[in-house]
This record gives structure tokens, sequence and C-alpha cells, in this order.
């Protein structure tokens, strides 16, 4: 099998791990700290996280898990402003490149 298409079928694994763990856990929190743990083995994860977009008050809610026991799991909440999560769910685009997620990330704070 060639490397793309392991690569094809370790997402295809992850993908039904985490609709798997969906209908597993209890909350919310355990769940992102298992898609943060899935997405951990096909990539780089550390900066990684999930935004929850509330149409009726624009805003995002950032909840993070927290595998550490001395760090608790917290949430914040922002208004949707120019930031780079704002640009990505605008655009309906991703940003794959470290130099493209700063550049784009940095034309947006100046448009703020």
């Amino acid at each position: 099998m060639s490397r793309r298409g392991r690569r094809a079928e370790c997402v295809q694994e992850a993908v039904y791990r985490i609709s798997h763990t969906a209908h597993m856990v209890d909350n919310l929190q355990e769940l992102l700290g298992a898609i943060h743990e899935i997405v951990g083995e096909l990539m780089p994860a550390k900066n990684f996280y999930v935004s929850l977009y509330d149409a009726e008050h624009d805003s995002l809610e950032f909840p993070t898990s927290s595998t550490s026991t001395t760090r608790p799991a917290t949430s914040r909440r922002a208004s949707c402003a120019r930031g780079l999560t704002e640009y990505v769910l605008r655009t309906e685009s991703r940003c794959s490149r470290p130099r493209t997620c700063t550049r784009i990330s940095s034309r947006q704070a100046k448009r703020s």
C-alpha cells in the first residue's frame, strides 16, 4: 500500500474513533480530550483547539480540555472579530500551513 493510502486509512480510522467516542462519552470535556488525543496521533496537535460558534450572540466559545491533573479544564468566550478562527469560519477554508496561518492572522489583526 502506498504512503498516501496508509495515511488515508489512518485518517478514516481516526474519524471512526472520534464518531464512536462521541456516542460513548458523558460530556463535552471528555469528547474534546479524546479528539485532541486522536488528532495528536495523526499530526502535531499542540495548537489544536475546538471552537463553538454561537450565532445568537455572534461569539465563539473555546472550551478546552486538560489532560493534566494540575490544570483544570477551562472555557473562554470571545465576540467575533477578525482573528484567524473567524477568518476560517467566514471563508470556509482551512489553514494548514503555519506560515500562511501567521500571515493571515497578522492581516486580520491589522484590520481590527
